[in-house]
């Protein structure tokens, strides 16, 4: 794990909800849907709001795939929120929202962190890490 709050932070939401989502394909369970989308909409919203805008401008092309990435995780997540029963094709949509969240996941802490650890400050990352977490409690 990486020393800065803001990245300990993040890589915590990852781990916890790719755990949740591994639970729920791998036991055909949706016990786990509220709290998985609770916190991937929450985590979305804090990294579009104050993480991803602080490092655009270094590595545009990476960002915009980022933000895609998380358009499709909403549009799964909204779809699979929709289904009035939880069959077949519900589970589908977890797996593919799973896949979806690990490549992002994986994109993001190499590719993503690499570049914010070399542009931003450690006070610009606590700041960052500060305004997610606010995001995160409401």
């Amino acid at each position: 794990m990486s020393e800065s709050k803001l990245y300990n932070m993040l890589e915590e939401d990852h781990a916890n909800v790719k755990e949740l989502l591994t639970k729920t394909v791998d036991n055909e369970t949706d016990e786990h849907f509220q709290t998985i989308k609770e916190e991937l909409e929450a985590h979305m919203k804090g990294e579009e709001k104050y993480f991803y805008p602080e490092i655009e401008d270094q590595e545009k092309v990476t960002l915009l795939e980022a933000y895609e990435e998380h358009n499709l995780v909403k549009l799964v997540l909204k779809q699979m929120d929709e289904r009035k029963t939880k069959d077949d094709k519900w589970f589908a949509k977890a797996n593919v929202l799973k896949d979806l969240i690990e490549h992002h996941v994986e994109e993001e802490e190499e590719d993503i962190f690499s570049i914010a650890q070399e542009n931003l400050s450690s006070t610009q990352e606590n700041k960052i890490a500060e305004e997610i977490e606010a995001v995160k409690s409401k």
